[in-house]
């Protein structure tokens, strides 16, 4: 019987778990390294899945929030969101984006949708 009810529970916290947005405020910056407390980080650093969508960002101090709706990404330098359909990138529109893209952030002044440089409004 206590075995059923562990199991149970274990269930109910997965599904609690994955039907919630998540924030996180990252501190991944080397420099800084052993300043303040860890910060949490869910699955590897800089890379970041909402929406179907997964955002790889550089190292660096960012406040995060990525779930079912989306992900909604701001360090220093890099403001970026999307909805799973469209992709802002400080304050720009960069286009459409779809489930199973990968936007890579880690180029300086590049924004990659797929291994692809996407331009303003998605060109």
């Amino acid at each position: 019987m206590q075995f059923r009810i562990h199991s149970l529970l274990s269930i109910f916290a997965v599904f609690v778990v994955t039907a919630c947005d998540v924030h996180v405020s990252t501190n991944n910056d080397p420099q800084n390294a052993g300043s303040g407390s860890p910060a949490p980080v869910f699955g590897r650093p800089g890379q970041y899945s909402g929406a179907g969508v997964t955002f790889l960002t550089p190292l660096e101090t960012a406040n995060v929030n990525f779930g079912t709706t989306g992900i909604n990404y701001e360090s220093k330098n890099l403001k970026a969101l999307t909805d799973g359909k469209t992709l802002i990138v400080n304050g720009k529109n960069f286009g459409e984006v779809h489930a199973g893209d990968v936007v890579d952030f880690n180029e300086p002044g590049l924004v990659k949708v797929n291994g692809t440089v996407r331009q303003q409004n998605g060109t």
